[in-house]
């Protein structure tokens, strides 16, 4: 052990109490000693020193004592006091002693009473101290392969004390594993994956140090278990994968249904881990033959009706141990005859649909022929029964509603009763009100329709029709179908001589009705005339036409329509619109004078006759203006009379009336209706009275003066 430095002070107090310093020593190493004590007496053979101060002894560096060695290994001094027993008795104890002999003295450096001394050399042997060797695993069971770490842990036998260095030798039995360098703790660890499967006594050897011995462990058991791969195993049959299994232990299996009817070189391919290599195992020869199968067929309708849609399922089944789905077709047979095939699905099922089963009893079965894979079978009859179906019935008519005297013909439309299907065949009875009409008609494309009839009556009829049936439906009745037999319609069409026209002109407006299509025959009746909402005359048809002729229109515009008022077979019409323009007419004006020449104060009428210019007719009405060149000499109102066969005769007075010549009045008298008399009053007070007769044929009157 290394020292830095070593001091060593006692001192006597007055009473001779010694207290003691213990040098404590410094090391570069830590490895322990046993510690030492020595007592070093000192006599004292003379009398106290004179110098002053408390006696003592002091511990001075040792440059040639045994034990100079010492103070060589380090300059860091310790101190500790301690009381003097028994005298002048000083100790010192240390566990820094190095291995080997040691020569050790002490020298007491005197105090100011005694002088110094030192003592004889003791000789102080320091052997290694002694160490045991522990060994422990983690884990302490294994498997091949598998990292197993082993740690010694070094202990020092008391009295020994300090930490061993150096390093620990792994045995396995009398193989040395390898070794591991103590640390700071005193353990050592190595860590091994090579160990083989089995037992194995494991120790541990602590090779020593220069202050600890060497010693061995114990042997600690450590086993090893046979290691299992892990991962996964692919299977392939030839090149095709058939599946990837991780391993269970050691083993890895797939199953498959997937392999063909055939043989097969199957092989396991291992991928490999981390501890275990990827290998693949020889080719197995594995021969799968063709799996036995069943056929179950089914019907969506056991009992059915012609012409009812009805499919046939098979269910081809797998009999163990085969598995899978079949592929292929089956074929669907009624007795020995063949409706038709179903490829299967991916559901090991075929259909076939029908609706062409004749009414009647049928054995129908279903045939599988098999596939690469699946061998082929034959289901068991199933028994289909087909009845006949219904029928219904529905009547339309050609014409509805018809028209008196239109022709009219009904159709039957058979057709089969849900669920069935098809086309019906067989007659049909037509009755028109209950009775029969015609003879019973076949169905053609499940269509029947009777001759045409133009007779039927107004009002409505009542259609019916029976169905007789057939082989493969039965017999029906249509609903009741109600004709409804109208009035022929008309048209009415209205046309005018003359549009325009002048006032007075003679205008004649035709109607004339036709039976529209496709009604027949010439209406008969009326037909009343309006301008406007105003009646002008109800004329009756003549061979279809009316007609209404007048000189009385106004002058403006007429909204002229004609009415037919229809009959017991020709319904009412009306016709468009006729606008008829109405025109003033021209008129022409002549003068004459009661006395030409006159003389000077002499009164002198002038009258003016003003004339209907023809095509116009009628007595203008007004006044007239009488001139003298560019003068005005007065005006007068027309007198008008005249003769219509509708008013007879009609007058208005005109007033003539001059600023020289006084005033010559005449009034209207009444208006009389055709072939009756009229009176005429003239003047204020008239002193006679004119009788005028209305000659119709002529067209004039005839006056005869009575008092």
């Amino acid at each position: 052990m290394q020292v830095a430095a070593s001091f060593l002070r006692i001192q006597y107090p007055a009473h001779y109490r010694l207290a003691h310093i213990s040098n404590r020593f410094l090391s570069k190493n830590t490895q322990p000693t046993p510690r030492i004590t020595r007592c070093a007496t000192v006599s004292s053979a003379r009398t106290p020193s004179p110098r002053p101060g408390l006696p003592g002894a002091q511990l001075f560096p040792l440059q040639e004592h045994p034990a100079h060695a010492l103070a060589d290994r380090g300059r860091r001094v310790l101190r500790r006091r301690n009381r003097a027993r028994n005298g002048g008795s000083a100790t010192y104890s240390t566990a820094g002693l190095a291995v080997g002999s040691h020569a050790i003295t002490a020298q007491y450096i005197g105090d100011g009473n005694f002088s110094d001394s030192t003592s004889p050399v003791v000789s102080q042997t320091v052997g290694q101290a002694g160490t045991t060797t522990s060994v422990a695993a983690s884990p302490s069971s294994s498997v091949y392969g598998q990292s197993v770490t082993f740690t010694a842990t070094i202990g020092v036998v008391t009295p020994g004390a300090g930490t061993p260095t150096g390093s620990v030798t792994f045995m396995d039995g009398s193989t040395t594993l390898g070794t591991g360098t103590l640390n700071s703790t005193g353990a050592a660890s190595f860590t091994i994956s090579a160990l083989a499967v089995g037992s194995h006594a494991i120790t541990a050897v602590y090779g020593g140090d220069g202050n600890f011995t060497t010693s061995s462990s114990n042997a600690a058991s450590q086993i090893v278990n046979q290691a299992s791969p892990t991962g996964s195993v692919e299977f392939f049959d030839g090149t095709t994968p058939i599946g990837t299994t991780p391993l269970s232990g050691s083993t890895a299996a797939v199953s498959t249904a997937a392999l063909t009817a055939g043989t097969h070189s199957i092989t396991a391919q291992y991928r490999g881990d981390g501890n275990f290599s990827s290998s693949t195992s020889s080719p197995a020869t594995v021969p799968v033959r063709r799996a036995s199968t069943t056929t179950n067929l089914s019907s969506s309708a056991s009992t059915s009706v012609f012409g009812q849609s009805v499919t046939f399922t098979a269910t081809i089944g797998v009999v163990a141990p085969g598995a899978g789905v079949p592929t292929g077709s089956v074929t669907f047979k009624d007795g020995s005859t063949t409706l038709g095939t179903g490829t299967l699905n991916s559901n090991g099922q075929a259909t076939f649909a029908t609706t062409t089963l004749a009414v009647g009893s049928h054995t129908i079965t279903a045939v599988y022929g098999g596939d690469p894979n699946f061998s082929g079978s034959t289901s068991a009859a199933l028994a289909q029964t087909v009845s006949k179906d219904g029928s219904t019935a529905a009547i339309t008519s050609s014409a509805s509603p018809s028209v008196l005297n239109q022709s009219v013909s009904f159709t039957v439309k058979v057709s089969a009763a849900a669920p069935g299907s098809g086309t019906p065949t067989g007659t049909v009875q037509f009755r028109i009100d209950g009775s029969k009409f015609g003879s019973a008609v076949a169905l053609a494309g499940g269509s029947a329709t009777s001759t045409s009839i133009s007779t039927l009556k107004l009002g409505n009829h009542t259609i019916t029709a029976s169905y007789s049936g057939d082989g493969n439906f039965t017999a029906s009745t249509a609903p009741s179908f109600t004709q409804v037999v109208s009035k022929d319609n008309t048209t009415t069409k209205l046309v005018a001589t003359v549009n325009p026209s002048v006032y007075g002109q003679s205008i004649s407006f035709t109607a004339s009705v036709a039976a529209v299509a496709p009604g027949t025959g010439t209406p008969t009746g009326t037909v009343t005339f309006f301008d406007g909402s105003t009646t002008l005359k109800t004329v009756t048809l003549t061979a279809g036409a009316a007609t209404y002729s007048t000189t009385k229109l106004v002058t403006g515009q007429h909204t002229i329509t004609a009415l037919y008022n229809g009959s017991s077979t020709f319904a009412i019409s009306t016709s468009a619109v006729l606008t008829q323009t109405v025109n003033r007419d021209h008129t022409s004006t002549v003068v004459t004078t009661s006395a030409d020449p006159s003389i000077f104060g002499q009164s002198v009428t002038f009258t003016a006759t003003v004339k209907a210019a023809s095509p116009g007719s009628g007595t203008p009405t007004g006044s007239v203006t009488f001139m003298d060149g560019s003068t005005a000499l007065g005006s007068a109102t027309l007198r008008v009379c005249s003769i219509s066969p509708e008013k007879g005769l009609a007058c208005q007075v005109l007033r003539y009336q001059t600023p020289t010549f006084g005033i010559d009045s005449q009034t209207i008298a009444n208006i009389a209706e055709p072939g009756s008399a009229i009176t005429i009053r003239t003047g204020p007070s008239p002193s006679r009275i004119q009788s005028w007769m209305v000659d119709l044929t002529g067209r004039t009157l005839s006056r005869s003066l009575r008092p």
